[in-house]
């Protein structure tokens, strides 16, 4: 386990369709400039925001989640310098689990 991901275990297995909030994919990775993620969530329970992290566990990236039926999402990382990153989303109740990814 990576101290700096610690704090966002769950204990739940995000890829079950039972967790009310998960990423199921992240593509392509590695990426340069966009990623998309495909995204599963129960009814009432819609992220509020896409976040990412660097591997140091500093955030870098807040962005709003603004369509609550869109269930792959198109996510800029082009400012983001090359390396290993962690994606989750954060809802109004819960977050996911974090994916990673890489940017070249």
């Amino acid at each position: 386990l990576i101290p700096c991901c610690a704090p966002w275990t769950n204990g739940v297995d995000d890829q079950s369709e039972n967790v009310p909030l998960h990423i199921s994919k992240v593509y392509p990775n590695p990426s340069n400039d966009l990623i998309y993620l495909e995204i599963n969530y129960a009814i009432g329970n819609a992220p509020k925001y896409i976040l990412v992290y660097d591997i140091m566990g500093h955030q870098l990236l807040s962005t709003p989640y603004s369509s609550s039926f869109e269930k792959t999402v198109e996510l800029n990382i082009s400012n983001l310098s090359a390396g290993l990153y962690f994606v989750k989303l954060s809802g109004t109740n819960t977050d996911s689990a974090p994916l990673t990814f890489s940017k070249y």
